[in-house]
């Protein structure tokens, strides 16, 4: 259970905000939190009529266990969106923003918020961009939904995206703001709900931006979309592809398709039609010098000829041949390794296929890794440890370094090779797949 659970209990936040409201707190505070507040408890059977009259209904699609023990799951095994709770509201009654505690067990799966209007529609994709990390960065469960900047909203939707994720309670209360706010007043309110902000930590923006009414849609244009989804089909829709040209410039790109181009070193690789030919035998090819952030992205295009375990892609190592970073098929997935933590999901598949990483410094110490096959989310899983890729050996591709033997050869081709140092999202992602004709 995540920390906030560890120090405070839903009844116990519920208790102190009727105090807070009780003593005139909020009567110093620009914020004022009123005491019609919502306790969801997915572990148990959910009462409705304990509800505030603005809180319609709570459905679960897609997910199980609510009235169990664990509460609301979804296994990490669905498919790509499968999941969401939904909280209906009545707007007529409901007129402010409000403020959601989530508590879970699995921190290692991306959920969002999203808005949806009276006519199952999508208003807002994507409030916060992936809660349960951004909730992690910044040590806090209570984000603002912004709900008096979208009228026609009806609905808080939880969607799970992917991972495991498992969500025991829930708690929502209506806040209204006024002028003047700082962050002394949001720290206060923090340590009234025993649950400390960082400066970056969504709830400080969100509120500072309502409260300052500088809070608008072309603050939040890479978060917040609208579209018409369907909340009747769980799978993507045509509707929701959004294509973004990368921000930044790749710090290497290679075409493989001249001579001139390969500024590496080959070991036995030919250069066929325009790609690297790699027989899964013996041959690899190293990379020009480059060093990546702790942050950063690799896309390739590329033909897989077989679909066998220890199959490495891309790969740096330290000088003793030690792992530092690897890419590829192992343990029967989409594999990626940072130092000694891994994780992999996905069946492998052969033929040609556009494959994206992406890593996002979490903290001091963790990685956020996402992996995308032709424009789509595999998988996302937060890996605690860092690239830190100072030295070490050359990148090599089609290889793993085992000491000084080459080991873990790839059957197949890469015709495109795009590295970063920085963090694609998944709408940039989008493009470059579509861009490689996918």
């Amino acid at each position: 259970m995540k920390h906030l659970e560890q120090h405070i209990s839903l009844r116990s936040i519920k208790l102190m905000l009727s105090i807070a409201v009780g003593i005139g707190i909020c009567g110093q505070l620009t914020l004022a939190i009123t005491p019609d507040i919502a306790e969801v408890n997915l572990d148990r059977d959910a009462d409705a009529d304990h509800y505030p009259e603005w809180l319609l209904s709570v459905a679960q699609h897609g997910g199980d266990g609510v009235g169990t023990t664990n509460g609301w799951h979804v296994s990490a095994q669905q498919p790509y969106g499968t999941g969401r709770l939904s909280l209906r509201l009545d707007r007529a009654i409901l007129n402010s923003d409000v403020a959601l505690t989530i508590l879970y067990d699995e921190q290692n799966a991306d959920l969002a918020v999203q808005l949806y209007d009276s006519n199952n529609e999508v208003v807002v994709v994507d409030v916060f961009h992936d809660v349960i990390t951004s909730t992690m960065e910044a040590e806090t469960d209570t984000l603002i939904i912004p709900l008096k900047q979208y009228p026609t909203a009806s609905q808080i939707v939880l969607r799970r995206l992917a991972g495991d994720v498992s969500i025991k309670s829930l708690l929502i209360w209506p806040v209204a703001t006024g002028e003047g706010q700082d962050l002394s007043t949001l720290k206060e309110l923090a340590d009234l709900l025993g649950d400390p902000l960082s400066p970056d930590n969504p709830l400080v923006q969100s509120l500072n931006k309502v409260s300052n009414g500088t809070y608008t849609q072309d603050q939040w244009q890479n978060d917040l979309f609208k579209t018409t989804i369907s909340m009747d089909n769980d799978s993507e829709q045509p509707g929701s592809r959004i294509l973004t040209p990368p921000k930044s410039a790749p710090v290497l790109h290679y075409t493989f398709d001249a001579e001139t181009e390969l500024k590496g070193t080959a070991h036995g690789v030919t250069n066929v039609n325009g790609a690297l030919e790699f027989d899964g035998k013996n041959d690899y090819f190293e990379l020009e010098e480059i060093s990546l952030n702790n942050t950063f992205s690799i896309c390739m295009t590329m033909d897989l000829r077989a679909t066998d375990n220890l199959q490495c892609f891309i790969g740096k190592h330290t000088k003793k041949g030690g792992n530092i970073f690897l890419f590829g098929y192992w343990v029967n997935g989409y594999h990626v390794r940072i130092r000694n933590m891994t994780h992999q999901l996905g069946a492998p598949a052969i033929g040609r296929q556009h494959l994206v990483v992406t890593g996002r410094q979490v903290g001091k110490s963790s990685t956020k890794i996402c992996v995308y096959r032709n424009g789509k989310r595999l998988w996302s899983h937060v890996l605690p440890a860092l690239l830190n890729d100072h030295d070490g050996r050359l990148w090599v591709l089609g290889q793993d370094w085992d000491e000084n033997r080459p080991t873990d050869f790839m059957k197949g081709t890469i015709e495109d090779l795009q590295i970063y140092n920085d963090e694609l999202s998944a709408s940039e992602v989008l493009y470059l797949s579509d861009q490689a004709g996918f």
